[in-house]
């Protein structure tokens, strides 16, 4: 199965139910990166070792709850814009995917990634992470319980 390592936080606002995140951050549906893929279809969220995105956020309580060096979560991979192009062209976008532009998490990148159906793992599973999307055995996830987001 296809896994992207993404830095914390993020890859806790992704997998994180709004409910219980801070009410200033919305659920995060877009993942940004340098590189495109054709790829489309599940996705598992690799929370990496790296605290070095965390600057800023030290002062919040739910820092202590984040999980590094596991894959977290799951979602779809649904699309993956062309970022700068979408920014420039507002009608090259599909009106589907419109509301990326006004997405909190949406950064000037190259290419966004769109999420859809995302999932937790009720139990991180401890594994290396790697750049670019990466396989992951299907046998590791067998007695994983999902929870939806």
């Amino acid at each position: 199965m296809k896994a992207i390592t993404i830095c914390q936080p993020h890859a806790h606002f992704i997998v994180t139910p709004a409910a219980e995140l801070p009410e200033e951050i919305e659920p995060k549906r877009v993942e940004n990166r340098g590189w495109g893929t054709e790829y489309r279809g599940p996705l598992l969220i690799h929370a990496g070792k790296s605290r070095v995105r965390l600057a800023g956020w030290e002062e919040e309580k739910w820092i202590g709850d984040l999980v590094f060096g596991a894959i977290v979560g799951g979602a779809r991979l649904v699309a993956c814009i062309d970022g700068r192009l979408a920014v420039k062209r507002r009608g090259a976008l599909p009106e589907e995917f419109r509301w990326v532009l006004d997405h909190q998490h949406a950064e000037r990148a190259a290419y966004w990634f769109v999420l859809d159906r995302v999932h937790r793992l009720a139990r991180p599973i401890p594994y290396r992470g790697r750049q670019g999307l990466f396989d992951v055995p299907r046998d590791m996830l067998r007695n994983a319980q999902w929870q939806p987001c």
